[in-house]
Formats: structure tokens, sequence, C-alpha cells
């Protein structure tokens, strides 16, 4: 009696956390409408859902270096403009980690928590949210977790995660690609994990430059792609020269003013621009990017 008493409670508990589960994908997809002001697509959907996905946490087995959420139908994965997904506000990140919170309680695995429970858990969720709550989707679609592409040739707008330290990262867009090297526009702050920057998150005043190598080989996981946010950027990025000039890759020069030179603070003894790839992290952690 004692037995079955104990499978009452667990169905119970069961059903409660699937309700609960229900009840914070609502949340995040309700949000999501009313700061676009019409439904999310099926892909914005997904797109929070990565930048959301608790990948530090212990209890998942992760298989990917850096994994992505993404949905799979008959035609391959879905693919849509997510760009307005990088300017919801922080809540709305928060209300999808409280979901994978929920997600990762009701699958209760004594050992590690495969990314495929995640998939399977989140593809019944979403197959039972009202047809008009989300637009772009289709019953065929499941959740899958893919990683970045083995060899990704790196494009203007793609934003990368450059490693600077146990758990943290710094977050850069490329900018731009010239007889300089490859521009890379750093948003301020370190971050505990690779993700897209959040509308109106601080810049650096001044681009550097390297190669693409760490973006090729992976060493900088690629975490999404926003034309948007090289817009926060010059469009012609310029190197300063202690002289008190800047010049831009078709070679034209200006002067600079005082103002100028102390904002990049270009008097700075370790002040430099270009870089190998493979190096940059240590001089991301000095005081010229706080």
């Amino acid at each position: 009696m004692a037995e079955d008493g104990g499978a009452v409670r667990d169905e119970g508990r069961g059903r409660a956390q699937g309700a609960a589960a229900a009840s914070a994908v609502l949340d995040v997809i309700d949000g999501m409408a009313r700061r676009l002001e019409r439904p999310p697509s099926a892909a914005e959907f997904a797109e929070v859902l990565s930048q959301s996905l608790p990948i530090e946490d212990d209890r998942i087995d992760v298989e990917f270096e850096a994994p992505r959420l993404a949905l799979r139908g008959k035609s391959g994965l879905l693919r849509g403009d997510v760009e307005d997904v990088y300017d919801l506000p922080d809540y709305l990140f928060d209300e999808a980690s409280n979901l994978f919170e929920v997600l990762l309680d009701s699958v209760n695995k004594a050992a590690g928590i495969a990314e495929s429970d995640i998939c399977e858990s989140l593809t019944d969720l979403i197959r039972s949210i009202p047809g008009d709550r989300l637009t772009g989707y289709s019953s065929d679609m499941r959740f899958v977790m893919v990683g970045p592409p083995a060899k990704h040739r790196p494009q203007i707008g793609d934003v990368v995660a450059v490693p600077v330290g146990a758990g943290a990262y710094r977050l850069a867009v490329l900018i731009a690609k010239n007889r300089f090297g490859v521009a890379f526009g750093f948003f301020r702050g370190r971050f505990a994990e690779p993700r897209m920057p959040r509308s109106g998150e601080d810049v650096h005043p001044f681009p550097l430059y390297a190669d693409d190598r760490s973006v090729r080989n992976g060493k900088w996981p690629l975490v999404g792609h926003s034309s948007r946010l090289v817009n926060l950027f010059p469009a012609e990025p310029e190197i300063y020269h202690k002289v008190g000039l800047a010049e831009n890759a078709a070679g034209s020069t200006r002067e600079i003013s005082d103002e100028e030179a102390a904002q990049v603070k270009l008097s700075h003894p370790r002040f430099r621009q270009i870089h190998v790839s493979d190096y940059l992290a240590d001089f991301l952690d000095s005081e010229l990017l706080p």
C-alpha cells in the first residue's frame, strides 16, 4: 500500500512539474509577444532559449563546446530573422532560464542530464502550445542541440566570445576586414558565458584588429550573428598612431583631438590595436579595456 502511495505521489509531482513547465513556456512566449507587439516566431523563441541555455549547470552533460538550440523539421533546420530578439529586456531571458530550471527538476536523473533529454522535453512542451501563439511552427518540428560549424568562415556581423580566464568571456562583433586585418568591436565588461550582447550594452570606443584563426578553429565560440550590432561601431574602423593621427584602411589620416586621444587611452604604454588572436586575451584583461 505504501508503494502505491509513493507511486501516486510521484505521478502527482510529475503532473505538477509538467504544468509548471507549460506555464513557464507561456510566460516566455507571452512576454515576447508583449514586447514585440506581435506573436513571436518559432525561430525567435528558439533563439531566446538558446541564449538562456544553462550550459554551465553541472547537471547537464554537454556534447558541444558552444551548444545552441534549434528547431528541425522535414525540410531541415528552421531559419528565420531573429534580430528583434537581441532588443528584448533581460527579464525575458530570466524567465527562459526559469523554464530550464523547471525542466531540469522534472527530468530528475541521478546521472547526468543529456542534451537530448532537454530537447525532448521542450519538443513536448512546444507541441502543446496553441497554434496562434507562435508563427512559423509546424507539428513535425522538434528541438535539437547543435554546435557551431566545424569550419566556419567568419563573416561581418558574427558575434564571438573570447575566453579571458576561468569562466569569463569578452564579447565582440566582427565589424570589418581590410588591410589591417579583421576588426572586432568589443563590449564592455566580462560575461560568465558565451551569449549575444543585450540591447544597450556599452561598447569600447576603438576596435581591435586580429587574425580570424581563433574564430575558424572554434577557440573563440561563435554565439550568433547580428548586422545591428555592427552599426554600433564605425563603418571604417581606424587605427590610432601615437603622434595623434587616426588612419583608415584606405590610407587617409586625420588629426585627433586631445579629448579623443584620452578617450582611447592613446598615451598608455600598452596601447596597441593590431594583435595575434592567440595572445589577445592578455590585452583584453588589461585596464585598457575594462
